[in-house]
């Protein structure tokens, strides 16, 4: 297909002549005794030839040559040059080979012809954008200005008017983006037929590998054929034979006999003054395939009642989007390890993208990785090495595989061109389709055509080559052919099983040892850059399945939902926790109940107006505070996070209790405590224990040895923390049984119905919940390092929709410090998969927010904290699961409203009011592993009113 092959089929042929040529030439001369076979033939030309030159130009029988920062030039021999190195079917590797001797550009000789040899991206940039208007014009040889009656295809024609009558032509009737919508449903057809083919070849011998081209072919052929000609013709008459010929035959004689003619060596082209010699053998092998191409076209055209233009359009769908598309399918099948996670990663985003529904061309905006397969196979396994010459040659081998633009370029990586969504510019990237008004009339069709069938492959099937099947050089025909045809095992993903991989560890305690740090979080994310974005670790006795992507995360928590909606929780957890409170409780009646009472009463959209008022003086205290402390000392920094979590906790005594607790009666302790020792109860001690490890969890089996310490631990937190929430709930039924009722959530709580649902000890974990959860998630975000947002008036909640620059602070704070590193593991209660991997009911699940964060294949410099990034976009609510900070599906936090408009008008007024200076030497710390990632060292700031 002429859409792989930079400026046509014509073109690609005019660039195999080329090659075919330089080999040719050089084989010839060998044989005719002009060159002895030599290893090293490098002299440059001396003698007879320099002084034989240097006279003429004395005598002047020649100009004396002007002086010129020439390209350097390739040594060779005299009268041939350098044909006599080019005898290899790979010019292409020689040309970069010199390029690393002689640079980017340089000259060799062919016979009697200089030709510029072009071998990096911006140099053969400069020559067909920056220079077009010098160096426009095809080069042809004697073979394609006969085939293509010279140059009258749109892709050999010389620029001009005849090229952009042409080229508007095949544009608007086949190519074009209109073109491309009215034959949309062919391709599609084109599509499902080689995978009917496909399963049908399985089904009949399922251990027998297939041989992808001759399925792939077939049907290529067929489209161009309908695109051309207006319908799939079986079989034509053709008078010149005497005969009908088939379909195979329509193909050996407008593409097969076509494509291979055009690398027939005339020696002739290279040596123009002996042009008046005759070479019967090319002549008569040129003459009779364009004998026949002719009167088969003739037949198909009378057939048809349509005027086809030499058949071109046959040569353009036939060839080159084969070529990648098989070059794709054999490296995402070859390897078992590095590369079975190349084709299970398309899968998975195919999956997350389409689901059960099947890859279109609307999906193709929405796989960015399948276009990083697309533009790696073009980078790697460029159709046409060589661009075809205009009077100098473009080595696009040599430019792709260039190691200052291109890091290993031997290695076959789509993660290198998956930073961004799929676009149309991407098409040019490795320049694969030319550049400037010569670029690839097909273009467009070759992405639809390629992208969308190795999607369909990937998704209907598993992938597997031939054993010994291994990587061949390509073979210089009109486009680069797979040495060998592709042979694969193909298996129906219905039956496909694949075990993800696991990290290696010890017997019995498995990989314990290597998270004896305090960061679990960032040696998960090192265990992904080696083992894939989903794989499994032995804590003790058990299995975990560990998630590092955001899009393996999300089909967990939205798609998957159903099979892993209960959370698994450590002895700690359990003891303080009870599975009664809102974010701990499993998916079911009771946490429905739950989360609508604490929405409804507390966090969800019309609490929120509701407290308003109670978020707007937090925040007024807070700077109020910040004054008068720097009124007191100018000099000294002031400890933020001390000033911040009094009125935050505050905040949440009164959302929870209906008021701001100073001190309460405690009857277990036998005397008042502070609001203080409230908090420490309640907040910090809870926090605390929550992360004590008990070894009991990870061998359960040994659950009947005791472990004292651990249970004096959390049995002494659990006591204080029941004691001192039945003493406020005590209070606050006393206030309610006065009368004074007041906007809180335990008033909500306890209205009649409500109170009939819930037993004391629920109340009591409820209430807990809601003034833990309000008491630490949002303190992370405001202490980082915040610059200008706004100015003006004093920012309120009013303001947030007309505050971008705010909102990208917000989420990239939630980015780079996730509250919570690693999100609550879950339980997996049904057989399910994850990624295409099959995942086994028991199974505990972490997902590392931590790691799809800091992933720098989908976030570019991820360690750099640069809001920039979520710029772009107004305030929307939606955009609190950017980060899944928030987590994501039905479990999405049920306070992120409330954090969202805290946070943010907090940053607003405090960058508003103040000028921020980091105390001296008070540089950023590592997060610790509590709840949520707590700074380890709190902010201290110098402040300055503005």
């Amino acid at each position: 297909m002429e859409a792989f092959v930079p400026g046509g089929a014509g073109a690609a042929a005019a660039a195999m002549a080329a090659v075919g040529g330089f080999v040719a030439a050089a084989a010839l001369a060998e044989r005719a005794g002009v060159i002895a076979p030599r290893k090293r033939p490098n002299a440059p030309p001396v003698g007879g030839f320099v002084a034989a030159a240097a006279l003429a130009e004395r005598a002047g029988v020649i100009a004396p040559r002007k002086r010129s920062n020439a390209p350097p030039a390739v040594p060779g021999l005299p009268i041939i040059g350098n044909l006599h190195q080019l005898k290899e079917k790979k010019p292409h590797q020689t040309f970069a080979k010199w390029a690393e001797i002689y640079g980017p550009i340089y000259t060799i000789r062919t016979g009697a012809s200089s030709v510029v040899v072009l071998n990096s991206t911006e140099v053969a940039k400069e020559a067909m954008v920056a220079k077009f208007s010098s160096i426009s014009t095809r080069k042809l040889s004697k073979a394609l200005t006969v085939l293509t009656r010279d140059k009258s295809m749109v892709a050999t024609s010389d620029y001009g008017d005849f090229h952009k009558m042409v080229k508007r032509y095949v544009m608007s009737s086949m190519l074009g983006t209109s073109a491309q919508k009215q034959f949309r449903d062919t391709r599609d057809m084109m599509i499902h037929n080689m995978l009917s083919t496909f399963h049908k070849l399985v089904k009949d011998d399922p251990h027998a590998p297939l041989i992808f081209r001759d399925v792939f072919k077939d049907e290529l052929f067929r489209l161009s054929m309908i695109q051309s000609l207006g319908e799939d013709v079986s079989s034509v008459y053709v008078d010149e034979f005497g005969r009908d010929i088939s379909k195979e035959e329509i193909y050996n004689a407008t593409v097969t006999d076509m494509m291979m003619c055009a690398i027939e060596v005339d020696w002739r082209d290279f040596f123009p003054y002996l042009s008046w010699v005759p070479n019967k053998s090319f002549e008569t092998r040129v003459f009779t395939t364009e004998t026949r191409r002719t009167a088969v076209m003739r037949a198909l055209i009378k057939q048809q009642k349509e005027r086809i233009v030499r058949g071109e359009a046959l040569i353009e769908a036939a060839d080159t989007t084969l070529v990648t598309t098989e070059w794709a399918m054999y490296e995402l099948a070859k390897n078992p390890d590095k590369q079975a996670r190349n084709i299970e990663r398309l899968y998975q985003e195919i999956r997350e993208v389409c689901g059960d529904e099947a890859v279109t061309e609307e999906h193709l905006p929405r796989l960015p990785y399948l276009n990083a397969v697309f533009q790696e196979t073009l980078r790697r396994h460029s159709p046409v090495p060589l661009i075809p010459p205009r009077f100098m040659v473009i080595n696009l081998y040599g430019c792709n595989m260039n190691k200052k633009e291109w890091e290993s370029p031997e290695e076959w990586a789509p993660e290198r061109f998956a930073g961004g969504r799929f676009k149309v510019a991407d098409m040019y990237k490795t320049m694969a389709f030319g550049a400037g008004r010569r670029v690839c009339a097909g273009s467009l069709q070759a992405t639809h055509i390629a992208c969308a069938a190795i999607a369909r492959f990937v998704q209907e099937f598993g992938w597997r080559l031939r054993e010994g099947d291994e990587e061949k050089v390509d073979t210089v025909q009109l486009t680069a052919y797979k040495l060998h045809p592709l042979h694969v095992h193909l298996t129906p993903r219905g039956r496909i099983k694949i075990s993800m991989l696991s990290v290696p560890g010890l017997p019995i305690i498995g990989n314990l040892h290597q998270l004896k740090e305090k960061k679990p979080h960032q040696t998960f994310a090192k265990w992904s850059k080696t083992y894939g974005p989903i794989y499994t670790i032995k804590t003790g006795a058990s299995s975990v399945v560990v998630l590092n992507s955001t899009e393996v995360a999300k089909e967990a928590m939205i798609d998957k939902f159903s099979s892993i909606s209960t959370r698994k929780l450590p002895k700690a957890m359990s003891v303080l926790t009870r599975k009664n409170m809102v974010a701990i409780s499993d998916y079911g009646d009771y946490q429905k109940m739950a989360k609508r009472n604490i929405m409804i009463g507390m966090l969800g959209f019309n609490a929120q107006k509701q407290f308003r008022g109670t978020r707007e003086r937090m925040i007024s205290n807070v700077l109020s505070t910040l004054h008068k402390l720097v009124s007191l000392d100018p000099h000294s920094p002031l400890n933020f996070r001390d000033v911040y979590i009094n009125e935050l906790f505050s905040l949440s005594l009164i959302q929870s209790l209906g008021e701001d607790v100073r001190s309460v009666y405690v009857e277990e302790f036998g005397r008042e405590i502070s609001k203080d020792e409230i908090f420490d109860v309640l907040v910090h001690e809870m926090m605390m224990c929550a992360v004590e490890a008990d070894w009991r969890d990870y061998f359960p089996y040994l659950s009947w040895l005791p472990n004292k310490s651990f249970d004096t631990i959390v049995s002494t937190t659990e006591f204080r923390r029941d004691a001192v929430m039945n003493a406020l709930i005590k209070k606050q039924k006393e206030r309610i049984a006065r009368g004074e009722a007041r906007a809180s959530y335990i008033d909500f709580l306890l209205e009649a119905e409500r109170s009939a649902q819930l037993t004391d000890d629920q109340l009591m974990l409820l209430l807990s919940e809601s003034i833990l959860a309000a008491a630490d998630t949002v303190l992370e975000l405001l202490y980082q390092e915040i610059r200008e947002v706004c100015g003006g008036e004093a920012v309120t909640e009013d303001d947030l929709p007309r505050l971008p620059y705010l909102n990208a602070v917000f989420h990239e704070t939630l980015r780079l410090h996730s509250p919570v590193p690693v999100l609550p593991p879950r339980f997996v209660h049904d057989d399910t998969t994850l990624a295409g991997y099959d995942v086994a009911a028991g199974t505990q699940m972490m997902i590392n927010v931590y790691a799809c964060h800091m992933d720098e294949k989908a976030w570019e410099s991820p360690g750099e904290w640069s809001p920039e990034r979520f710029l772009g976009e107004g305030f929307e609510v939606a955009d609190r699961y950017k980060t899944m900070a928030f987590g994501a599906g039905r479990r999405t936090c049920a306070g992120s409203l409330q954090a969202m408009n805290i946070a943010c008008v907090a940053v607003a007024r405090l960058v508003q009011e103040l000028e921020w200076r980091l105390r001296e030497g008070d540089g950023d710390k590592e997060d610790t592993m509590q709840f949520t990632a707590l700074k380890l060292d709190p902010l201290h700031v110098h402040l300055k009113p503005r």
